[in-house]
């Protein structure tokens, strides 16, 4: 309708000239590169999404150029889920067309391309979503190598998530996710599972990352929704190895020489509901859960 009154499209609306111009490409990784680069941030969603019933049907020789091309998409989705209660986040919209490509692969050929862009996809977000794809991780694994062979990927990407610096690993997606499905250490850990987390780079990057969101329908008969927040704790606690740690680290943010940091809202809140925990609050019990996560 949008459409129909202004003759423009909407900008999160891709032009179907760029949706067949990616379609045209996919078998070759410059041409691809190229044609995703025509496609702005806001439309690259419904793009991806129109990509779909492509991705089921294509040949299976463009599979691993275009798996390679679509998981370097990641950084230029939207963070968080503020579409709705049916809004699983704008990653599937890589994921999805992913699976589809790689289940059309010979398993010897997946194995092959993963074990190469575990190392050189650009972000280790992709490298992670990669690894989760083609494993065994229960809810989330589709099993399309063999258990020894997903072994084998998550301590490679281990490997990687260990020789990455402060500063790139603070630039990561969704990083405490990131950390606790591959490094979370076991609850009697007393130390970093990451050097780099003494790093007050990515302790903020986590703290932005750990705050949770629980939405709840006003009482009064207006419809409107209400917004509690708290902090994935437990996780963070057993990430820095206790709550002190926690605490010292989020100290050390507040030091940071970065105005852009520093002033960040998202930041802000979440170290408030440090020191909420620091004066012995905890929320209720839906409050942080970690079921959002697969």
């Amino acid at each position: 309708m949008r459409f129909y009154l202004s003759r423009y499209l909407p900008d999160d609306v891709a032009p179907a000239r760029h949706l067949h111009a990616v379609i045209d490409a996919l078998g070759d990784l410059d041409r691809a590169r190229a044609a995703f680069a025509r496609v702005s941030d806001e439309a690259l969603e419904d793009l991806l999404e129109r990509l779909l019933p492509v991705s089921e049907t294509a040949d299976p020789s463009v599979a691993p150029s275009a798996v390679e091309v679509l998981i370097e998409q990641f950084p230029r989705l939207r963070v968080g889920r503020g579409r709705g209660m049916d809004d699983f986040g704008a990653e599937f919209a890589v994921t999805r067309p992913v699976l589809r490509l790689l289940r059309r692969m010979a398993p010897d050929d997946v194995m092959a391309l993963t074990q190469r862009l575990i190392d050189m996809t650009p972000t280790l977000y992709g490298a992670f979503e990669l690894a989760t794809i083609v494993g065994h991780r229960e809810n989330a694994g589709s099993k399309i190598v063999p258990a020894e062979d997903a072994i084998a990927i998550e301590e490679q990407l281990k490997r990687r998530l260990r020789a990455t610096g402060p500063a790139e690993l603070a630039s990561e997606r969704s990083l405490v996710r990131l950390l606790f499905h591959t490094l979370l250490p076991p609850e009697d850990a007393d130390s970093l599972c990451l050097p780099a987390l003494a790093d007050a780079r990515v302790t903020a990057a986590l703290l932005r990352d750990a705050v949770a969101e629980a939405h709840s329908s006003a009482l009064d008969g207006t419809g409107s929704t209400k917004v509690a927040y708290s902090l994935h704790w437990d996780v963070l606690v057993r990430m820095y190895g206790s709550e002190a740690a926690v605490y010292a680290n989020a100290a050390d943010v507040r030091g940071i020489d970065d105005a852009k940091i520093r002033e960040d809202p998202r930041l802000q809140l979440a170290l408030s509901l440090v020191e909420k925990y620091r004066g012995g609050w905890r929320p209720g019990e839906f409050g942080g859960l970690l079921d959002d996560w697969r």
